[in-house]
């Protein structure tokens, strides 16, 4: 994956830096004599062996992301991707965005000759496509550092919402253009959680993904239970990551109610869509506690202190009483909700998602709860 920039590659490359000692600029190739840096990966990749000691970090699940630590002035990176955008961020500079690279490499110099930590974010959604991040390069005179694991590991599953689904536009109504080059995962509320407890994350979400019914009926066959297992949405890598073994995992699966159930699907009533949801789901879970033995889990919940709807009420409250005896069933003991007051999002962006102010808000409310339950990081604790 490591080969020459295309013309088409070169026309695809935008840069937006910021004004400070950094350069960017793209090259031909990375040089041959350089020194592959330790990659800390977050979020689920296939991994690529490649000449030389480095290697191709395959991947389709949003808010991937890509640590090394090294010392000395400069550095390479290389990709094989047209289609998403990321955020290079360096040390405490400001953030530099490479947006749809292609097949591409780049040299980053003008840092200086201390150590240096290097990030980068994938920040759109690829569901149509799998890419690839090539690696951090050093040349043979600097030292590479070691870039380690955080001890803190949160897994967020969900839908649209957990992707980050267009939340830097200012409209409602967007092409599908327009809604992937407007999504920004790491901006997301999943995120900015996980970041704030300083914690590695897994976002293993899919826009319009439920449990047993995606977004208006489509792709049965491809419901977030039938695709999770697996590192790509073709479903021809399965995740065997070992040293992945998060604290929190987080719930919100709902999709499959977001639009009427149509003529021609299998649920005749949205009470039978109801009921199978519910089994679904809780046999879901229980291949999520097999796989996670000691992660508390926690899921996403209307405010019930904020309804006034006493229907609405009552359901929300049948559905938390009906997750707890199922986890009670399945074994899990660590398990609580997120309030989330449905009223303070507003909804203004890509049809009709979340806006940044919105992500942020959702954000603050999960910081609070998992504030308020410390011990939902210690994997012998009950949660109370």
């Amino acid at each position: 994956m490591m080969r020459g920039v295309s013309l088409a590659g070169w026309l695809l490359i935008s840069i937006a830096m910021p004004a400070f000692a950094q350069t960017v600029t793209p090259v031909p190739a990375v040089p041959a004599d350089l020194q592959v840096v330790d990659v800390h990966v977050g979020g689920r990749v296939v991994v690529h062996p490649m000449p030389g000691g480095g290697a191709a970090y395959e991947h389709q699940w949003p808010g991937v992301y890509f640590e090394s630590r090294f010392e000395g002035p400069k550095f390479y990176l290389a990709f094989s991707d047209p289609y998403n955008e990321y955020r290079l961020l360096i040390d405490n500079l400001g953030p530099v965005t490479i947006n749809q690279p292609g097949e591409a490499r780049f040299k980053v110099d003008g840092l200086g000759d201390g150590p240096h930590a290097v990030r980068l974010e994938k920040v759109t959604e690829s569901i149509a496509h799998a890419a690839a991040f090539d690696g951090f390069y050093i040349p043979a005179g600097e030292t590479p550092l070691t870039a380690p694991a955080r001890p803190r590991q949160i897994e967020f599953i969900g839908d649209s919402s957990m992707t980050g689904y267009g939340d830097r536009s200012d409209t409602r109504t967007c092409t599908s253009e327009e809604v992937r080059a407007r999504t920004d995962t790491q901006q997301g509320y999943a995120v900015l959680a996980a970041k704030h407890f300083n914690a590695d994350y897994r976002i293993n979400a899919w826009s319009g993904r439920g449990v047993v019914r995606n977004y208006d009926g489509a792709e049965p066959d491809l419901t977030m239970p039938k695709v999770y297992p697996f590192v790509l949405f073709d479903r021809s890598v399965r995740d065997e990551d070992k040293t992945w073994q998060p604290q929190i995992v987080m719930l919100k699966l709902d999709a499959d109610f977001a639009t009427p159930v149509k003529p021609g699907e299998k649920w005749a009533t949205q009470k039978a869509l109801e009921a199978d949801y519910e089994k679904a789901y809780v046999a879901f879970a229980t291949t999520l506690h097999r796989k996670y033995p000691s992660a508390a889990f926690v899921v996403w919940t209307a405010d019930i202190t904020k309804l006034s709807d006493p229907k609405q009420v009552e359901r929300v409250a049948a559905r938390e009483e009906a997750w707890r005896k199922a986890a009670a069933q399945i074994g899990i003991v660590r398990t609580g909700f997120i309030p989330i007051d449905a009223k303070t999002i507003e909804g203004t962006a890509c049809d009709y998602h979340g806006s940044l102010a919105d992500h942020k808000r959702m954000a603050d409310a999960m910081d609070a709860y998992i504030d308020a339950h410390p011990e939902l990081w210690d994997v012998s604790a009950p949660l109370l």
